[in-house]
C-alpha cells in the first residue's frame, strides 16, 4: 500500500514539473489556442452574384477576341461555270439503256408457265433442276444471280468453287460459284454468259445438274416472244394437221434453243488474253 501512494505521489511531481516547463517555454499557450481555433465554427462564404456581361443580341460568340469579317464572293460568281451534276446512285435513279427490257407479270407468268412444261416433259426426273426468272438486276446491272438455298444444300459444293454453265448448243462458260452461304450465287463469268444469250428480263431458265459442277442451262425468251416467237425455226405442218400437243412440244423446244451460240467457250482468263 506504501509503494503504491510512492509511486502516485512520484508521478504527480513529475507531471507538475512538465507543466511548469511548458509554461516556461510557452508551449502550453500555443496548444491552447491551436485547440480553440480548431474547435472554432468557420463561416460560410457567401457567393456574390456575378453580373452578366452584356450581350451583343445580332451576335453570339464564346470568345471575347474582337470578330473578324469574313470576305464574301458572292458578287464575283462566274456565271459562265457549268452547273455540278449530283452523283446518282441506287436502281431508283438509274438511266434505262435502250437494249434494256421491262417485262410485265403477264408475259414473265407466261414464260415461266413454258420453262415448267419443259423441265416436266423433257429434263430426266434424276437431273436435280429449278426454273429462275430473269430480273433487270441479273441481266442489267450488278449481274449477281442468286441460286436456291435447298438447291445449294442438296447438290451444290459448300466452298467456293468454279462452275460450268452449258447451253443448249454445247457452248461452255466457266462461272464462279460462291459457295453454300446466306446469299450463295453465280458471281464472276455470269456477265459473259448473260450478254453472249442476249438475256433480258423477264426470260426463263432451267437449270439442270448434269454433273457435280456442271450446270446445262435451258432458255427461255419472254419479251417479244409470242407464240409465233417460240415456234420460230419451225416448219409448219401441211394443212395444219397435227396434234395439239405435239405442237405445243414443238413451241417449247424451239424456246429452248432460240439462244446465241458464241464461237468458242470464253473463260475469264481467256477474255484477258484476248485483249
Amino acid at each position: 500500500m506504501a509503494d503504491a501512494n510512492f509511486y502516485e505521489e512520484a508521478r504527480k511531481q513529475r507531471m507538475e514539473e512538465n507543466l511548469r516547463r511548458f509554461q516556461d517555454l510557452g508551449v502550453a499557450k500555443i496548444a491552447k489556442s491551436l485547440t480553440d481555433q480548431a474547435t472554432k465554427p468557420k463561416p460560410k462564404a457567401i457567393a456574390k452574384p456575378r453580373a452578366p456581361a452584356p450581350v451583343d443580341p445580332n451576335l453570339v460568340r464564346r470568345s471575347s477576341r474582337p470578330h473578324t469579317t469574313v470576305t464574301s464572293y458572292a458578287e464575283e460568281f462566274i456565271e459562265d461555270r457549268p452547273a455540278r451534276k449530283k452523283p446518282r446512285s441506287g436502281f431508283s435513279t438509274r438511266v434505262k439503256k435502250p437494249h434494256e427490257k421491262v417485262a410485265t407479270e403477264a408475259q414473265r407468268a407466261k414464260v415461266i408457265k413454258h420453262a415448267e412444261d419443259y423441265r416436266v416433259r423433257h429434263v430426266p426426273s434424276a437431273n436435280p433442276s429449278y426454273v429462275k426468272s430473269m430480273l433487270q438486276s441479273h441481266v442489267y446491272n450488278g449481274f449477281w444471280l442468286n441460286v436456291p438455298r435447298d438447291f445449294c444444300k442438296k447438290y451444290l459444293p459448300g466452298e467456293k468453287t468454279v462452275v460450268v454453265l452449258e447451253d443448249a448448243k454445247g457452248a461452255e462458260f466457266d462461272v464462279v460459284y460462291t459457295g453454300e452461304k446466306e446469299n450463295a450465287g453465280l458471281s464472276g463469268g455470269w456477265k459473259a454468259f448473260a450478254e453472249a444469250h442476249k438475256l433480258d428480263d423477264g426470260d426463263a431458265l432451267i437449270f439442270e445438274l448434269t454433273e457435280p459442277a456442271r450446270l446445262k442451262v435451258h432458255i427461255f425468251k419472254g419479251i417479244g416472244t409470242g407464240d409465233e416467237g417460240l415456234l420460230k425455226g419451225k416448219k409448219k405442218a401441211k394443212g395444219g394437221k397435227g396434234k395439239k400437243s405435239d405442237a405445243k412440244e414443238d413451241m417449247v423446244e424451239a424456246a429452248a434453243e432460240n439462244t446465241t451460240q458464241p464461237r468458242e467457250r470464253k473463260t475469264r482468263n481467256s477474255k484477258k488474253a484476248g485483249e
